[in-house]
């Protein structure tokens, strides 16, 4: 696998051994979460895509949760048409959403048996 992409995030160039439970509570999963940034065709799908591969190649259990504005926007929803108070209740009701999301993914991981990486 090419891991060049990998030069410009120096933190994951060598990954950690990381054992799937915690020395000090052998029953509780240690579960890491990455989170990329970055606008519009910033390349965040493709490093996504090439970390995934990376770690499960290296026998992590890998989680994504879904970018939250991609599935409005996928089911219809104008932001650039909302009126400023619906924009505001908009941005607050996608934010409630993300973190249910988020929790429920870290529940799920957490009851996982192998070594963990979820994304946000």
């Amino acid at each position: 696998m090419d891991r060049s992409f990998l030069q410009s995030v120096p933190a994951i160039t060598a990954l950690p051994p990381s054992p799937a439970y915690n020395g000090e509570h052998l029953n509780v999963p240690i579960v890491y979460k990455l989170v990329l940034t970055g606008g519009p065709c910033a390349g965040k799908t493709t490093a996504w895509k090439k970390l995934r591969t990376l770690f499960e190649d290296h026998g992590w259990k890998v989680y994504a949760v879904p970018e939250k504005a991609t599935i409005f926007f996928q089911c219809g929803v104008k932001i650039g048409e909302l009126p400023k108070d619906r924009f505001v209740q908009f941005q607050e009701n996608m934010n409630d959403m993300h973190l249910q999301i988020e929790k429920t993914f870290f529940e799920l991981a957490e009851g996982e048996p192998k070594k963990l990486f979820g994304a946000v």
